[in-house]
């Protein structure tokens, strides 16, 4: 245990380190990469090298050097023909060794199991959401009898599916919704009383709780509502625990001794309180808290969570040169129509975002299709001064 420990420490300073030093990259909207300039915190051999060598050429022979065993003899050959800065080479291979590390010591390789969902259960479930469920419903029933537990607490049930397929895979287990939405614990109710009618082995209540919930009063509602059923050990779960709900049932969990196991998929991490010191609840480990207290001017801000949640490298080695190329061209046209809207003092909100989609066509083809598609989302006749828009484009050719 203690060379683990050791492990997970060595990891993270390495990787709180990483991100220190190349915080530039990343910390920051990436539809804004025109406004906020990251390149001119570049490394200055860095941008000269950029500038006189293919992006996708670069992309591909960095991924292979990750992918395959004799990718490191081909990056050799690419650095050799193309003068690649030693400081970027630091970068590459720094890079390459947390990858390593993670996924030698950090992932589990267990394979997931799943249940068949029927027509009775299935129905109205997209397939996404059938999906999670299906393997989601397997680890918990699993779990349950290794923990000899037969309540589980469903957090943030939404409509139920969850504790629908659960009992009705294991008729022994008593499952309890806590749901905040009065909608939604009206229609997982609807819901389970369909269901029951084809098969009486589906038992599912739902107890409501507010939006501000902490962890005391969570513990408090918890503890509650099991007294009034006379059953003290129990498994808290949740599929999809939005913001802050995780790190809420993370406290839970350490603070009472009646949870025997907790089973959690996280989500919206975009929705965690946030303020300019950083996240209320992230890190919640002390060691994280101590490595990143010893860098100056660094904290776990919403767009370095975000790298935890781009494609893999494997996924972008199986893209082709076009859809490299595609994906830059998509990046960079949003970028720079985000630059146009902020010198015309246009600012999006985050739910009335730009989605086109550039493929092949021009950049005043995508401009036109830009703007006709905010015309519709925000019902303005204009969105911007077109003369100005025009003129700021024509500038921008200039510049860039």
């Amino acid at each position: 245990m203690n060379e683990k420990i050791h492990f997970y420490e060595n990891y993270l300073q390495k990787a709180c380190q990483f991100l220190k030093t190349y915080q530039w990259i990343y910390d920051f909207p990436v539809v804004k990469c025109f406004v906020c300039k990251p390149w001119e915190q570049m490394p200055i051999e860095w941008q000269t090298y950029f500038s006189n060598h293919d992006a996708v050429l670069f992309a591909n022979a960095v991924l292979n050097f990750q992918k395959q065993p004799c990718g490191k003899h081909e990056l050799l050959q690419f650095i050799s023909s193309t003068a690649l800065p030693e400081t970027l080479l630091d970068f590459i291979v720094e890079c390459n060794t947390l990858n390593k590390m993670s996924r030698e010591k950090l992932n589990d390789t267990a394979i997931i199991q799943e249940y068949t969902l029927d027509n009775n259960l299935s129905r109205c479930i997209k397939q996404k959401k059938r999906h999670e469920v299906s393997r989601f419903s397997h680890l918990i029933i699993n779990t349950a009898k290794q923990l000899n537990c037969h309540t589980i607490l469903d957090i943030g049930a939404g409509l139920g599916y969850l504790g629908q397929v659960l009992t009705h895979y294991d008729s022994s287990l008593n499952v309890i919704g806590f749901e905040m939405s009065n909608a939604h614990v009206q229609s997982a109710d609807n819901r389970n009383k369909k269901i029951t009618c084809v098969n009486d082995r589906n038992y599912l209540r739902t107890v409501e709780i507010n939006n501000e919930m902490t962890d005391n009063k969570l513990l408090e509602i918890v503890h509650d509502t099991l007294n009034r059923d006379n059953d003290d050990n129990f498994i808290l779960s949740s599929l999809h625990a939005c913001g802050d709900l995780t790190p809420t049932m993370l406290k839970l969990y350490v603070k009472s001794k009646f949870i025997r196991g907790l089973l959690n998929v996280s989500c919206c991490y975009h929705t965690m309180n946030y303020s300019d010191e950083g996240f209320f609840n992230i890190p919640l480990s002390r060691t994280l808290k101590q490595i990143i207290s010893q860098y100056q001017n660094f904290t776990m801000t919403l767009y370095g969570l975000r790298l935890a949640i781009q494609e893999t490298h494997e996924q972008w080695y199986e893209k082709s040169d076009s859809k490299l190329k595609q994906h830059m061209r998509n990046t960079i046209y949003r970028g720079i129509l985000e630059c146009i809207l902020v010198e015309n003092n246009y600012h999006l909100e985050h739910r009335k975002q730009v989605y086109v989609k550039s493929d092949s066509m021009t950049f005043d083809d995508y401009c036109h299709l830009a703007i006709q598609h905010l015309k519709r989302l925000l019902f303005f006749t204009v969105i911007v001064n077109y003369m100005n828009f025009h003129a700021s484009l024509t500038i921008f050719r200039l510049q860039y």
